[in-house]
């Protein structure tokens, strides 16, 4: 459950075009780069390039370890909060690492994580019905 989010996301961070276009900061003028910045619904330059850093594939990395929580939530709950733990950790990590570097807005972070969430929860309620276990009652 946890590659195909990082399948997707990879996927959709060369697809997805952001109103920043996907622009990370050291590239912007104001932090030393050659862009300009270009503001919400604003046209962009004439022959300006299209950045590819929305959304945070390394933060994506870390928040698809959430996808634990819906794995383990209907048999063990300490591991399904473990894993929600250690996916939001790791997401954290490696989103503020990312951002130390320039190479995003903390707003792709926080999209990333919604994005993981999002599919995995898809996944969880569509893909196996909201069941990965058979009950308990059934089981013995």
């Amino acid at each position: 459950m946890v590659a195909p989010e990082a399948v997707v996301l990879r996927i959709d961070g060369v697809r997805i075009s952001v109103p920043r276009d996907g622009v990370a900061p050291r590239a912007l003028q104001e932090f030393g780069g050659e862009m300009p910045y270009v503001h919400l619904f604003s046209a962009r330059p004439e022959g300006m390039k299209r950045g590819q850093c929305f959304p945070a594939a390394h933060a994506s990395s870390g928040y698809a370890l959430i996808a634990f929580w819906f794995v383990f939530r209907e048999r063990n709950r300490r591991w399904a909060h473990f894993g929600m733990a250690a996916g939001i950790l790791g997401g954290l990590i490696f989103g503020i690492a990312q951002q130390s570097r320039g190479a995003h807005f903390v707003s792709h972070d926080v999209w990333s994580a919604f994005l993981v969430w999002a599919i995995s929860l898809t996944l969880y309620t569509a893909g196996f019905k909201a069941r990965l276990w058979p009950p308990f009652s059934q089981q013995r």
